[in-house]
């Protein structure tokens, strides 16, 4: 198993260059409200956990290689003012 953790803006940032997408934690909904992966707040800094656990099936004609990952983060739900 292998378990990556992203703290804080700059491991937000990171997230971002890894998915190609700067905004990767936040999702519009329909109704017009946001959610937000929160990384951090004026009182503390939260991380984002990547878990990662490979199999490895053998067959005497082929391996075959599946995997499963997990992904922890902390969501708020309060009011956010969006800043740089």
């Amino acid at each position: 198993m292998y378990t990556c953790k992203f703290k804080g803006s700059q491991g937000y940032e990171r997230l971002g260059i890894l998915f190609e997408n700067k905004n990767w934690g936040s999702k519009k909904r329909r109704t017009g409200t946001c959610a937000y992966v929160l990384m951090q707040n004026m009182q503390q800094t939260y991380d984002v956990t990547f878990c990662w656990k490979e199999r490895v099936y053998k067959d005497p004609d082929m391996h075959l290689r599946c995997g499963s990952m997990r992904f922890e983060f902390n969501v708020d739900v309060r009011d956010f003012v969006e800043g740089n």
